[in-house]
C-alpha cells in the first residue's frame, strides 16, 4: 500500500515559516529511528536528487536537506566522540599550562633571588678585594715604621746620653752665669 503525501507535503512546503523552520532544524538531536527510516530511503531511485529535480525544485532542495542531516548525523557520531576527547585534551592541556606558568613564575622568582644574591657577592668581593688592600696597606706600613724605629734605635741611644749631660748643665747652668 502507498501512502499519498502529496497533499499533506505540499500544505507543509507552502507554510511561511517552513524554510524557517529548515534553517533552525535542532540537527544535533535526530532520534536513531528516524535516521534509520531516513537511510531506508536514500538509495531508492525516486529519492535521488536529480530524479526529484524533474519533478519539482521545491522538491529537490528538500530532498538535498533530507540527505545532508543524514550525513550530519553520520558525521555527528564520528566527530562528536572526538570533540568530547578534544575538549577532554584542552581542559588537560589548560590544566598543564597552568602548572608550567606557575612553575615559570617560581622560576623567575628564583632567578631574581639569584641575581641578588650574585649582587651581594659582588659586593662583598669588592669588600674583601679592599679590606685585603688595605691590609696589605698597613703592613707595608707596619714594616716601615719597623725599620724607621730599628734604624732609629742608635739615635735613641745618643739622645738618651745627650739628655742626661744637658739635664748636668742645665743644672751647672745656674751655677755658670
Amino acid at each position: 500500500m502507498v501512502e499519498d503525501w502529496w497533499g499533506p507535503s505540499k500544505t507543509m512546503v507552502s507554510d511561511k515559516d517552513f524554510l524557517k523552520s529548515l534553517q533552525t532544524f535542532d540537527k544535533d538531536s535526530i532520534p536513531p529511528a528516524t535516521i534509520k527510516k531516513i537511510q531506508t530511503f536514500l538509495p531508492l531511485d525516486d529519492f535521488q536528487p536529480e530524479r526529484v529535480k524533474t519533478v519539482s525544485k521545491a522538491c529537490f532542495g528538500i530532498c538535498m536537506w533530507v540527505r545532508a542531516m543524514e550525513t550530519y548525523d553520520r558525521v555527528a557520531k564520528v566527530v562528536g566522540p572526538k570533540k568530547a576527547s578534544l575538549a577532554i585534551a584542552e581542559a588537560e592541556y589548560n590544566e598543564v599550562m597552568e602548572q608550567l606558568n606557575k612553575k615559570r613564575a617560581e622560576l623567575q622568582e628564583v632567578i631574581d633571588a639569584l641575581a641578588a644574591l650574585e649582587a651581594q657577592l659582588n659586593g662583598l668581593k669588592a669588600e674583601k678585594d679592599d679590606l685585603a688592600y688595605q691590609v696589605d696597606l698597613c703592613e707595608k706600613k707596619i714594616n716601615r715604621a719597623e725599620a724607621l724605629i730599628e734604624s732609629l734605635g742608635g739615635e735613641k741611644d745618643r739622645w738618651t746620653e745627650n739628655a742626661k749631660v744637658l739635664a748636668v748643665d742645665y743644672v751647672n747652668l745656674t751655677g755658670d752665669v
